[in-house]
């Protein structure tokens, strides 16, 4: 209760904190799933603003459709409005040729990897089971 030191009289109550795991699931823009030698996710909740965190192994391709995004789906809440939200990530194979970001597109429960020049990064651009992918994303629920 942080309402003792405000000076504002009101109650402002920290009373929405949650922290838990997730799995992450490698998918294409057709909804084909990549196998993977481990896939673990963490979370943080506070209020209405979620930090995702993820960790996938040998990302198999095996499936997938070359010219597709690459998704990770299994977001534990869904992103809010149509609003972007973003955040970093590594693909340690990726072979595009500028940074990649993660975002969240409100109203979905997945994150996409855009490159700097805000194209996708495509199944093509991972060396099938060798690539790992690390992440993070921040969104609002």
């Amino acid at each position: 209760d942080f309402s003792a030191t405000s000076g504002t009289g009101t109650s402002e109550l920290f009373d929405d904190y949650e922290k838990g795991t997730w799995t992450p699931v490698v998918q294409d823009t057709s909804g084909n799933s990549a196998s993977t030698s481990s896939a673990a996710g963490a979370y943080t909740k506070v209020g209405d603003l979620v930090t995702a965190f993820m960790r996938i192994i040998d990302v198999n391709k095996t499936g997938l459709t070359a010219g597709d995004a690459i998704r990770v789906y299994g977001l534990p809440y869904t992103g809010i409005g149509t609003t972007r939200y973003g955040g970093s990530a590594i693909i340690n194979t990726w072979t595009g040729t500028t940074g990649l970001i993660t975002q969240v597109i409100g109203g979905n429960t997945y994150v996409q990897f855009k490159t700097s020049s805000n194209g996708n990064a495509l199944v093509s651009e991972i060396t099938s089971g060798s690539a790992d992918i690390y992440a993070q994303v921040t969104y609002k629920v």
